[in-house]
């Protein structure tokens, strides 16, 4: 096909809607003349990298298929349909909505909310996924990963590799049948070429940097990391024990997709047909997900004794019994959530106990980091960095739930606490990587000039800038409400 010719003007669009996302390569419209697309741009100083024929080669593919096949592939995945042009040069495509059956409603201390259905929602533990009342258990684990089996394997057979394939990238849904969505499908590797040059998510990398990403063996490694951090609750684990609890099968073949060895790793195929086997008698047990109810939060009025008494049994809790720190945390944030409301006193306290648990993390990594560069306690320091960014994960969950709207540029400071956390959990995670190359490299000169230690560096110098941000914005705040003055070196 000439991509040119059969390209739609992006004036035929008609008025684009609301932006629905963005990105590192560019942003996405909704199109009200033409639902239930959306539109995809490019950003302009990519188009000259954008491989068009690569593009039009995922339309034609599409395309190609017989009504039941495309029927198929549609549902898995947001593929690109048409492309489109601005002024006669390709400049993005047309793709269908996220469908309804992926959002899933989550419980927050701010309420229900309706959000799409990222797998990334599923990789934390039980008790996270109860105070959510996402009902997960292993069952639910085995069906996803055999539709995500299943779909993966139809893609390599149309000789199309997954490549980035990540919590990030998939979505699930409840309804039955269950199925897996893949977007960002313009960065998959077809028929040998890519769109732009393939990237890989943090955490989720192949394990050699000589190995070619975006390929079939990769996307074998990937889905085992998946299928490991599925059933472990764990976001950047790779300890494959938790997959004993599908069966012996799906187990071997989690420990040979985390080969090293790309020839060593099974194919989507066999993956799909040994997680079909393993959900029919015998199935594994299923571990049930207990619900917890949490108080329901006061919308207005500021109950002091309510409150007084949570404190009492926080104070109790922080101090009597210090090994149930997940209880801790729920009572800090259920008096978080009771006292914030719209009295602007109680909002700057809620930011203040944010940013004072920051500051513990914070001291902890940059421990850690210091062990690492004198190549001391490596173990230990990669465990301490990966609790981190796990802390960081959930203090991403609070800033979110912060109630800001009375306070003095409230707003833009939670975009910089955002920014600020996503950047430094980032950072956390590569230094945690860094931190095993060093042991496997026994710290060698190679090992200290690692690519993720140079990305820990990077993540961290954009950490520090949203961080005196914070600190500016926060400063103001913090004397009018008598709430301590956090620097950028205590977040």
């Amino acid at each position: 096909m000439d991509p040119i010719g059969e390209a739609i003007p992006v004036e035929a669009l008609g008025p684009l809607g609301e932006e629905i996302g963005s990105g590192g390569q560019g942003r996405v419209f909704a199109v009200p003349m033409r639902p239930p697309f959306v539109f995809k741009e490019y950003r302009a100083d990519l188009l000259g990298e954008v491989d068009v024929g690569v593009l039009a080669s995922l339309v034609g593919l599409l395309h190609s298929l017989d009504g039941e096949q495309r029927a198929h592939l549609q549902r898995h995945a947001a593929w690109p349909v048409h492309l489109v042009s601005r002024n006669g040069v390709i400049c993005g495509f047309l793709m269908e909505r996220l469908p309804p059956d992926f959002l899933v409603r989550v419980r927050l201390l701010s309420g229900y909310r309706d959000l799409p259905g990222q797998v990334q929602l599923l990789l934390n533990d039980d008790q996270y996924l109860a105070a959510r009342e996402l009902p997960v258990d292993d069952r639910f684990r085995l069906e996803l990963l055999t539709d995500v089996a299943a779909t993966m394997a139809v893609l390599h057979r149309l000789d199309v590799a997954v490549g980035d394939l990540s919590p990030n990238n998939l979505y699930f849904s409840w309804n039955p049948p269950l199925r897996c969505h893949f977007i960002d499908c313009d960065a998959m590797r077809v028929r040998g070429g890519t769109v732009l040059p393939p990237v890989e998510t943090d955490d989720w990398q192949v394990p050699r940097p000589d190995e070619q990403p975006a390929t079939k063996q990769s996307d074998s490694y990937k889905f085992g990391l998946l299928c490991v951090r599925l059933f472990a609750g764990d976001q950047s684990t790779t300890d494959p024990a938790p997959v004993r609890r599908a069966g012996p099968a799906v187990y071997a073949l989690a420990r040979r997709s985390l080969s090293a060895s790309p020839r060593r790793r099974p194919s989507l195929r066999d993956w799909e047909r040994a997680l079909r086997k393993a959900l029919v008698t015998p199935a594994p047990a299923p571990t049930p997900v207990q619900v917890v109810q949490a108080p329901v939060r006061p919308r207005r009025r500021f109950r002091f004794r309510w409150v007084f008494r949570l404190a009492m049994v926080s104070a109790v809790l922080f101090y009597g019994v210090p090994q149930l720190s997940a209880c801790q945390d729920w009572v800090r944030e259920t008096i978080e959530a009771a006292t914030a409301g719209s009295d602007p006193t109680a909002q700057a306290a809620a930011v203040a106990a944010l940013l004072a648990d920051s500051a513990q993390d914070r001291k902890q990594v940059n421990a850690a980091v210091q062990d690492v560069i004198d190549c001391k306690r490596l173990n230990s320091a990669a465990a301490r960095l990966r609790k981190a960014a796990v802390n960081r994960g959930v203090g991403l969950d609070r800033v979110e739930q912060l109630e800001v709207g009375e306070l003095p540029s409230g707003e833009e400071l939670r975009a910089r606490m955002t920014e600020a956390f996503t950047h430094s959990r980032a950072a956390d995670v590569a230094y945690r990587r860094w931190a095993q190359v060093m042991e496997r490299g026994k710290c060698g000169a190679k090992a200290r000039r690692s690519t993720d230690r140079k990305r820990g560096d990077a993540e961290s110098a954009k950490a520090r800038k949203a961080k005196a941000e914070v600190e500016r914005l926060w400063f103001p705040i913090a004397v009018e409400y008598g709430q301590p003055q956090f620097t950028q070196r205590d977040i």
